[in-house]
C-alpha cells in the first residue's frame, strides 16, 4: 500500500489545475478508484487479514483525501458577486 500512497500522493502535488484534481481524485478514491476496489476485496479476505488491510486502506484514503483537500483552490468569488451579497441580494 506503501506503493500507491507514495504514486497518489507524488501525482497530488504534481496536479496542475483542478480539472485534474478531481480525475485524480476519482481515479484514487471514487466509487471505481484504485483504493475503493482495494477495499472492496476485504471481503475476500479471511478476519485476520481484514484486520490488519482494513485499518491500513482506511488510513490510506483519509491521508489522500487530505492530500486532495489541502492542495484545492476554490475558484475565487467574482468582485459583482460579493457586492451583491454584501447589498442583502442573496
Amino acid at each position: 500500500m506503501d506503493d500507491l500512497r507514495d504514486k497518489y500522493l507524488t501525482l497530488i502535488k504534481d496536479v496542475a489545475d483542478e480539472a485534474a484534481l478531481e480525475d485524480l481524485r476519482v481515479q484514487a478514491v471514487g466509487k471505481k478508484g484504485e483504493i475503493s476496489l482495494k477495499m472492496r476485496e476485504l471481503g475476500k479476505m479471511t478476519p485476520e487479514e481484514r484486520q490488519v488491510a482494513g485499518p491500513a486502506l482506511n488510513a490510506l484514503k483519509d491521508e489522500i483525501n487530505s492530500a486532495l483537500a489541502a492542495r484545492h483552490r476554490p475558484w475565487p468569488m467574482p468582485r459583482w458577486k460579493s457586492v451583491w451579497r454584501r447589498s442583502g441580494w442573496t
